[in-house]
């Protein structure tokens, strides 16, 4: 599987997101079906989810993962590396699948926030993970204030 996973990862270095696609959603269903590990299984949710955006299915994303999280939370913890990026991505989808939702970006920036002062405790103040964090929760506060504005 590892072999499969790398593979996958070449397809979409590749530009071949279709295949790098299918190959994730094969993973997966392998995964599952074999009773794999929770931290394998949940590893194989994040590089299929991360597929799923890069192929522009942010709607089948965003309710894949909302499946998802509460069994990982449950699997791994509610600190575990793969739940907190987990959690980052559907924040992500929550915007990129109805951009003009109020709601939406609302509730993404709670997620970020949440997740910037979970890994800023967890893993310090230089971790790469919170500045992927912290460079999400920007971009969704703008969003958010563009929202608030009032019409010039």
């Amino acid at each position: 599987m590892g072999t499969r996973h790398n593979l996958a990862n070449c397809y979409n270095a590749l530009g071949r997101i279709e295949e790098s696609l299918a190959l994730h959603r094969e993973l997966y269903a392998r995964a599952v079906a074999h009773n794999h590990s929770s931290a394998d299984i949940f590893y194989t949710v994040l590089a299929l989810s991360i597929s799923l955006i890069r192929c522009a299915r942010y709607e089948e994303t965003k309710s894949f993962l909302r499946k998802q999280l509460p069994n990982a939370r449950r699997a791994l913890g509610a600190e575990n590396d793969t739940f907190l990026r987990l959690r980052g991505m559907y924040a992500k989808c929550l915007c990129l699948a109805d951009i003009d939702s109020r709601d939406n970006v609302a509730e993404a920036v709670t997620i970020f926030e949440e997740l910037s002062s979970t890994v800023r405790r967890i893993y310090g103040t230089s971790h790469p993970l919170l500045e992927t964090v912290q460079h999400d929760l920007e971009l969704m506060q703008e969003q958010l204030a563009a929202f608030d504005a009032p019409d010039a």
